[in-house]
């Protein structure tokens, strides 16, 4: 994990709005026989892989989310994607009785010959 992302991570934690909330963390780790994408149903590897995700969720509804899959064969061709690492940092809340959530992602595909992407989500519910 490069040193900016890191450093862009604590300085999350430490921006002020986020350092009057409460935070909550949440810890779960699933070994899967294979790396299926859970909206697409697209198997991206075909071998087992540990997926672990590490949320801190604050008070104001704000969150942070590191979330990563690693192979257990180790780093295979460029075309794999058994070993990712995603970023993300958004907030939720209600607006008129209807929920919403607004998130900014930054998947790391290393080593795929894909380069890293970012994406930006809202949902309302």
């Amino acid at each position: 994990m490069s040193y900016v992302r890191l450093l862009c991570l604590a300085a999350l934690f430490n921006y002020p709005f986020l350092a009057q909330a409460q935070v909550q963390w949440s810890l779960s780790t699933d070994i899967q026989s294979q790396y299926v994408a859970p909206t697409l149903g697209v198997v991206l590897h075909d071998r087992p892989v540990v997926q672990s995700s590490l949320t801190a969720t604050f008070s104001n509804g704000c969150f942070v989310n590191l979330w990563g899959s690693k192979s257990f064969h180790g780093e295979r061709d460029a075309l794999d994607f058994g070993n990712e690492v995603d970023y993300t940092f958004g907030c939720g809340g209600t607006f008129d009785g209807w929920g919403w959530s607004a998130s900014v992602s930054y998947f790391d595909l290393a080593p795929s010959s894909m380069p890293a992407t970012t994406s930006f989500r809202v949902r309302w519910s």
